[in-house]
């Protein structure tokens, strides 16, 4: 029939053929994702701007999937794999990605704020300038990725492994990092202000010009790093290991914390610049390995 007639009350009214409805495949992807779960888009998906907030992926086959401007705000995404998938500028604000396999994937400008990505692996991810703050890293595999001036203010990260990843110029403030691997990671310009690193593994990493006033990096390894003209001011390194690390240009306050064995040399390379602040001077600030006090049983 080419049209349909509905009768009423003051007589009928003619509807002619029925238009498909806009954006079918948006309305076939969330049929087939509620009612279909063995058609859920697999390996090199393309999903551009696509409305997946909320749905069930979990355990998904989506690598190499590309889901730039998608929004998967509060998706169930457990166990799903997304390696090597494009998802620039995605919404995954409050995402469940436990134990999510996102090693290789882009998520430049990515919205994960308050996602939760425990033991998730974001081996060699491109996390530049994402949001993840209030995000939960629990235990999450990061090492080799790039999370230059990502939001992390307030991430819970401990046990994370960000080894050698690029964090220059990150804002971590108020962030928890305890028993964290940060071998080699650049952390150059970045803000760890109030953040809590006890016992994490800095050796090696470069902290130059990075800011970390008032942070807890009690019993860290700072071996062999770099933190020339760091702001460690209030900041609490007690039993912190510092061998041959460069300080110089490091300022610090009457408040900062050092290892007990360290403070006098420290205190003899420094001037005070301020009332209760002082700045590490001279042509070479790089502390060398010291005897700690004998323990007497």
């Amino acid at each position: 029939m080419a049209g349909d007639s509905v009768r009423g009350g003051r007589g009928s009214v003619t509807r002619g053929p029925q238009e498909p409805p806009k954006d079918c495949f948006r309305t076939w992807l969330r049929a087939a994702l509620a009612f279909e779960p063995l058609q859920v888009p697999g390996p090199g998906a393309v999903l551009h701007n696509a409305e997946l907030a909320g749905v069930d992926l979990r355990g998904a086959d989506l690598r190499s999937a590309d889901l730039t401007g998608a929004s998967l705000a509060g998706a169930r995404l457990h166990d799903v794999d997304l390696s090597s998938a494009i998802m620039t500028d995605i919404n995954l604000c409050q995402a469940e990605l436990w134990r999510a396999d996102l090693s290789d994937a882009t998520l430049d400008d990515a919205n994960l704020y308050a996602a939760d990505l425990s033991g998730a692996s974001l081996v060699r991810a491109q996390l530049f300038n994402a949001h993840l703050a209030g995000a939960r890293l629990q235990d999450t595999r990061l090492p080799d990725s790039d999370l230059r001036y990502a939001l992390l203010t307030g991430a819970a990260m401990d046990g994370a492994d960000l080894s050698r990843s690029q964090l220059c110029g990150a804002v971590l403030a108020g962030a928890t990092l305890r028993g964290g691997a940060l071998t080699r990671a650049d952390l150059s310009q970045a803000y760890v202000t109030s953040a809590d690193l006890t016992g994490a593994d800095l050796s090696r990493a470069t902290l130059d010009h990075a800011c970390l006033a008032g942070a807890v990096l009690v019993d860290g390894d700072f071996t062999g790093a770099g933190l020339a003209h760091a702001d460690l001011t209030d900041a609490d390194l007690t039993g912190a290991r510092l061998d041959g690390a460069d300080l110089i240009g490091v300022s610090w306050s009457l408040r900062t914390e050092w290892p007990a064995h360290l403070y006098m040399d420290i205190r003899s390379r420094s001037e005070e610049v301020g009332p209760g602040v002082f700045l590490i001077v001279g042509a070479d600030a790089r502390l060398e390995e010291l005897p700690r006090e004998p323990v007497l049983i």
